[in-house]
């Protein structure tokens, strides 16, 4: 007789799902954790496909290009709105930064809507050892959904601010995806200061292992906004440091979130288990709606 082997545990043991078919994903109904706090009404004209949204253009540079050919890159939307926004984008804005380049001003991407909604696809290519800050500028005058999805070489430098700024009126569902080559060196910064219901999703994902990615954020709500800055990283490699946060005044975020010596209030490094922190506890995320910005921060705290 044969013995039957085991079959081993899942090393993801909340797996998400990834594809560019709308269908795939059910329409949120709230009782999702990661949909039950934000209002579905405001969001729901993005769970279907509008024929009549825009492409989200930009003004090209020697580094900036727009692009209708087929999509670059291997990321697949993670929900059911960034899956409309991919189906519905008709051209990807591309950012080249060229292997051992280093910018030393930023380049600077302002997209653009020609309509009251529009879709948009973002692409950061960061060649290896190469080294620059990309600063997204969105369009606050539109109702706006897609993806800004950089991708670092080995041991590439690079630093990802979004900015949001404008009236409290419209919607804004961005996905902010990373993947970092060996010994890359990757920052992202969010700012939202407009928009009256906004998702911002940054994530990490480590292509090879010594890669380190510092993840800040910080927005200033009043009445009734809804700006949320949501993290992920998937930790799939076998290195492991944590970092501990450092404090700073709420008058003093905004400045230091564009200063590339940012405090590291997120700092994650690989370890060798799916979002797993051997070594210490996470013990929570601060997210301040009040006047004044905050910054997010998740603390980790050395286990005794």
């Amino acid at each position: 007789s044969t013995v039957a082997t085991p079959a081993r545990p899942p090393l993801d043991t909340a797996p998400r799902t990834a594809s560019a078919v709308i269908t795939d994903f059910p329409k949120p109904t709230g009782r999702e954790e990661e949909w039950r706090f934000v209002p579905l009404d405001a969001v729901a004209p993005f769970f279907e496909h509008d024929p009549t949204a825009s492409t989200l253009t930009a003004d090209e540079t020697p580094w900036v290009a727009m692009s209708s050919g087929e999509r670059t890159g291997s990321w697949l939307p993670t929900d059911r709105a960034a899956a409309v926004a991919y189906a519905g984008a008709q051209a990807e804005v591309r950012v080249t930064i060229a292997p051992e380049s280093e910018h030393a001003a930023p380049i600077v991407v302002r997209l653009r809507a020609s309509g009251a909604r529009a879709y948009g696809h973002v692409v950061i290519d960061a060649g290896h050892h190469s080294s620059a800050t990309v600063v997204i500028v969105h369009d606050a005058t539109a109702d706006t959904a897609g993806a800004v999805v950089a991708t670092l070489g080995d041991a590439a430098n690079l630093t990802v601010l979004s900015l949001l700024d404008g009236p409290a009126s419209g919607t804004h569902l961005w996905q902010l995806p990373a993947f970092l080559g060996r010994d890359a060196q990757y920052t992202a910064g969010s700012l939202t200061t407009g928009g009256r219901t906004v998702r911002m999703l940054p994530s990490v994902h480590y292509s090879g292992p010594g890669g380190s990615a510092e993840l800040i954020g910080a927005f200033l709500a009043t009445g009734d906004q809804y700006l949320e800055h949501r993290t992920f990283v998937e930790h799939d490699q076998r290195v492991a440091e944590i970092g501990r946060p450092l404090a700073i005044e709420p008058d003093q975020a905004v400045e230091r979130l564009f200063d590339r010596h940012v405090p590291r209030n997120v700092q994650h490094r690989p370890p060798g288990q799916k979002r797993s922190m051997p070594g210490g506890e996470a013990v929570g995320v601060r997210r301040d709606s009040r006047a004044k910005p905050r910054p997010q921060q998740i603390a980790v705290r050395p286990r005794s």
